[in-house]
């Protein structure tokens, strides 16, 4: 937060030379701003365009494991709609916004089977293209509070991979 008005004026120069040399120039950010450190309304006008990292609300070495991108639900950690709330708030429209979705997830080792459930361990990255058959061979399951595909196994210790395809994607 305490550089926040800093990060607005390191780019407005590096807009202005963007623009001369015929380049656009957008900037990612981080997908909720608990801590007031972007002025989004700001940027969104020095840049052009915001592209907002609309992933990892659960990560790898976080504390619970649970969807990369949820859609609703798990108001703790945030989901897609609690940023596309609180950009267009800061904002006023959308125009110079990009978003980007993820094509991948997590399996963590988990201390219980249920949604909430504390990791166990570090998490490791499951590709889009892996999810699938992962999911058929442990059984997909539909979290509805997030709107996202999820799956759970045990092998001497509770497993979950959370993810997104094409029906959480739409």
């Amino acid at each position: 937060g305490a550089d926040r008005d800093t990060m607005v004026l390191f780019m407005q120069p590096l807009s202005r030379a963007c623009r001369a040399a015929g380049l656009e120039l957008t900037m990612a950010t981080m997908p909720l701003d608990f801590s007031n450190a972007y002025d989004f309304r700001a940027l969104a006008d020095t840049t052009d365009g915001l592209f907002i990292m609309g992933y990892n609300y659960h990560w790898q070495g976080g504390p619970e494991a649970g969807p990369v991108a949820p859609l609703t639900g798990w108001p703790f950690y945030g989901n897609l709609q609690m940023t596309i709330d609180q950009y267009l708030s800061e904002i006023g429209d959308g125009r110079k916004l990009y978003f980007g979705l993820p094509y991948y997830g997590f399996q963590w080792p988990t201390q219980s089977d249920t949604t909430h459930a504390s990791t166990a361990g570090y998490g490791e990255a499951l590709y889009y293209a892996d999810t699938p058959a992962k999911a058929q061979l442990h059984g997909r399951l539909w979290d509805g509070e997030s709107q996202t595909p999820w799956y759970r196994y045990n092998n001497g210790g509770w497993n979950q991979g959370w993810y997104d395809d094409d029906t959480s994607l739409l």
